[in-house]
């Protein structure tokens, strides 16, 4: 009982985080004339935009059977795709539900260990988030002058001219602002031992000993290079289905190759909140990006989240949907006998 009530504690807090995102996205703007931009938006470009993300499934479902395969079980690829499918439409109901559906499926389909496959996805889902790392370390490298200047234009000015204002700093206070960073940094040393057993403190823990662990797991692979070939022609299709929405307004469609990789860093810190498929947290993330380091006006810059996300949902969606009923089809044709 007190592990139900918790949760759909979680739950509901998913979804008020969802909303909350949602509104701090749309607070203020005229809805009408975001419609009027997405009317008149080029959905070629959106085809070609899910195309790209249909390819992407199977080239990860691919990259998942090789993760599979040196424990000595081999998966039709096909069912992999399904079980895939199945997960990421699961995670629209609950956030990070998808990666226990989809071993389960796999598990059901292929009659394979579901704690088994359940650590090929821990081991995964490690190594794509220093895959995410690397990429935002290079788009912020790439774009390091343009960065440089917006922070100190909009951050760093604007920051340190309200403190001067407000506290009208001297050199006593910042002595004594120094002081307190020495003490506390030397609290922090000090009680370390005490610092890691923080849940907080722990769960950061197990995911930098998840990401060790999965790198680990590459490293053993056997067609390791084919892996990492993988990895790079999945996140090479995430970065094209991203660009390419670009082209599906007038007013994005000037924004340069680099521009896509921004956003993707973006959209994917978006994805990776703990909401139902994003939603929200991705509108609002990719929105922020445009808005605040592209200056595309607000409305366009909604509309492009929205072109970016919705088909995907949608599509995401639809096709699990598919896939479960491929699943269940297949699964009473085998029980009626011939």
């Amino acid at each position: 009982m007190k592990k139900t009530i918790i949760n759909i504690a979680q739950y509901s807090l998913f979804i008020a985080l969802g909303v909350l995102l949602l509104y701090l996205t749309f607070r203020g703007e005229d809805l009408n004339k975001i419609k009027d931009i997405l009317l008149t938006a080029h959905y070629s470009w959106i085809i070609v935009s899910l195309a790209l993300a249909y390819i992407a499934l199977f080239v990860r479902a691919y990259r998942w059977n090789l993760l599979i395969e040196p424990l000595g079980y081999h998966p039709k690829l096909i069912n992999t795709y399904h079980a895939l499918t199945i997960g990421y439409m699961s995670n629209y109901a609950l956030p990070r539900i998808g990666e226990v559906v989809r071993c389960g499926t796999l598990s059901r389909i292929e009659k394979l260990p579901p704690e088994v496959l359940l650590g090929t996805v821990i081991a995964e889902r490690a190594f794509d988030v220093l895959c995410l790392f690397i990429l935002t370390i290079f788009t912020v490298l790439l774009n390091l002058k343009f960065f440089g200047t917006f922070l100190k234009t909009n951050v760093f000015d604007v920051l340190s001219h309200k403190i001067s204002t407000t506290l009208n700093f001297s050199t006593l206070i910042w002595i004594f602002l120094f002081i307190c960073l020495v003490v506390t940094v030397s609290l922090i040393y000090i009680f370390r031992q005490r610092i890691k057993n923080i849940i907080v403190f722990k769960k950061i823990g197990g995911i930098g000993k998840g990401i060790i662990k999965g790198i680990k797991t590459v490293l053993t692979l056997k067609r390791k290079k084919t892996f990492i070939v993988y990895t790079f022609l999945m996140w090479t299709l995430y970065y094209l289905m991203t660009y390419v929405i670009f082209f599906a307004l007038p007013s994005t469609s000037v924004l340069s190759p680099s521009a896509g990789l921004f956003i993707l860093v973006l959209g994917s810190f978006g994805m990776a909140a703990p909401v139902q498929g994003g939603m929200g947290a991705f509108q609002f993330m990719v929105s922020l990006g445009l808005t605040g380091l592209y200056f595309i006006s607000k409305d366009d810059s909604i509309a492009s989240a929205i072109l970016l996300h919705e088909p995907q949902m949608i599509g995401l969606v639809v096709t699990g949907a598919i896939s479960m009923i491929i699943l269940m089809v297949s699964k009473k044709r085998k029980l009626i006998p011939d």
